[in-house]
Order: C-alpha cells, then structure tokens, then sequence
C-alpha cells in the first residue's frame, strides 16, 4: 500500500464526511459548523475532522445563534453504525501513518498541535483495534471486524446506550468552545439551556 501523509488522510475523511454527495443540501451554522441535509436524514457537524461534536441522523429540528446550536434528534442505529465505522478505521489509519512518521519534518508541517494531540489521545482506541486484527488496509476483512467491535460499544458504552435508549434525544453544541451537551431528556435539555444562558428554544 502506497503510503498516505497526514494532510491526505485528513483530507480525505473530510471529504467523505462532508462531501459525499454533492446533490445533497448544506446550511452554514456559522464557526465551521453545517447542517447536511440528503434526501433521507439530517446532520450537523463541525467541518474541522478533530472536533467530536457531531449530532448524526436522525436531526428533526434545530436553532442556531452566534454562539450555540441546539438540536432535536430522532437516533437512527444504522446511520450512526456506518458513520462510526467509517470514523474508527480513519483514525486507525491515522495513528498507524503518526507512528511511522511522527518524527519527519513533514509530517511536523502538515500538522498542528492541536491534531497532534488529537492523534496521540487515540492510542487506546488504535491498540483496541489492532488487538482485534483490524489493519490500516482498509479491507473488507478490516471494516468486517470494526462492525464486530461496534456491537460491543454500542452494547456496552455509556454515551451510545443513552443515545439509543430514548426515541428522542436533544443536544448544545457550543460554538465558540467546540463543546458537545448530551443526549439530554426533554426536561433535562431545559434545565441546560437555563444553566448555560442559552437563548434559543424550539416552538
């Protein structure tokens, strides 16, 4: 396999995430942040590759100022199996290409601090993965034992147990820190709007 730079791989996840296809709608929340609009789902997300505030399929509603985005999702387990699918083999990938040239000017160029900290906090995540026999190859054998792996995360992990344990789930996204706040319930979703000063609400 023919090695891939940092910048490429980045780009690349970019690109599919954000770019997949290009009949799709694209709204501006401002900072960065989109809402993908396809023909079966909406998404919002923050165009840089490094910030995990994403809220996946399936967005019902949402409201946006200078500062926050708030949202109301109806989860959908299949969208959010592929896209994080997707997202642990990129990363993989992306830490087995820092391993091999972390020390290269190049690679020191391409990059920034705050990447490179984002790569280096993904090692537990990389050993889990190669533990498991999943390769930076990218084959179907490696996406085949990634989806193994999810059911066990999304079985077992808090954050993906409270998503897929309501119908409804609502979320802030704070713009201005790249920060995340839920899944909430529809009272608890109240309650953060009051403790954070946020001035949107849904009709």
């Amino acid at each position: 396999m023919k090695k891939i730079t940092i910048l490429l791989l980045l780009f690349l996840f970019i690109l599919i995430n954000s770019c997949a296809n290009l009949n799709d709608d694209w709204i501006d929340l401002g900072n960065d942040y989109v809402c993908k609009i396809d023909a079966h789902t909406k998404s919002i997300y923050n165009k840089q590759t490094y910030y995990k505030t994403e809220i996946h399929s399936k967005i019902i509603d949402y409201k946006f100022d200078s500062k926050f985005i708030i949202a109301k999702q109806n989860p959908d387990y299949e969208y959010y199996k592929n896209f994080v699918e997707f997202n642990y083999s990129t990363r993989f990938a992306i830490y087995e290409n820092y391993l091999k040239n972390s020390k290269t000017e190049q690679f020191k160029k391409e990059t920034t601090p705050f990447i490179r900290k984002s790569i280096i906090a993904d090692s537990l995540h990389y050993k889990l993965l190669k533990s498991k026999g999943v390769t930076s190859k990218n084959q179907i054998e490696d996406m085949e034992k990634i989806k193994i792996i999810l059911d066990s995360v999304f079985k077992f992990d808090p954050f993906y147990k409270k998503v897929f344990s309501s119908i409804e789930n609502y979320w802030i996204i704070d713009k201005v820190n790249n920060l995340r706040f839920g899944p909430f319930s529809k009272k608890e979703f109240k309650n953060e709007l009051a403790k954070k000063n946020v001035n949107l609400k849904f009709d």
